[in-house]
């Protein structure tokens, strides 16, 4: 395995970025296996959007997807544009 990215989620649940295996692992408060993971080619440092129903997910240089979260469906997709190991953070509150 290959993370590249974590995250604690409102859930308290640790969301793992991992480009080696393709999946973002998904797993509960104090667990050791994943409860669920969500497919995505090569994935990077993976940020949540405010709301907590969308993970923003940079593949390296090939762009971002937007996936629904914790479902993982495909909401749209930027190509390019990215450095590789790009990071995402939440805006600063105003």
């Amino acid at each position: 395995e290959s993370p590249l990215g974590v995250l604690i989620d409102k859930n308290n649940k640790v969301v793992v970025s991992d480009v080696g295996a393709n999946e973002i692992f998904i797993y509960p408060q104090g667990k050791t296996s994943p409860s669920s993971a969500i497919s995505v080619s090569g994935p990077h440092r993976s940020a949540l959007n405010e709301q907590e129903n969308l993970i923003y997910v940079p593949q390296g240089l090939t762009g971002l997807t937007v996936l629904d979260y914790p479902s993982g469906t495909p909401v749209t997709s930027i190509s390019n544009g990215f450095a590789s190991g790009a990071a995402l953070s939440s805006p600063p509150a105003p």
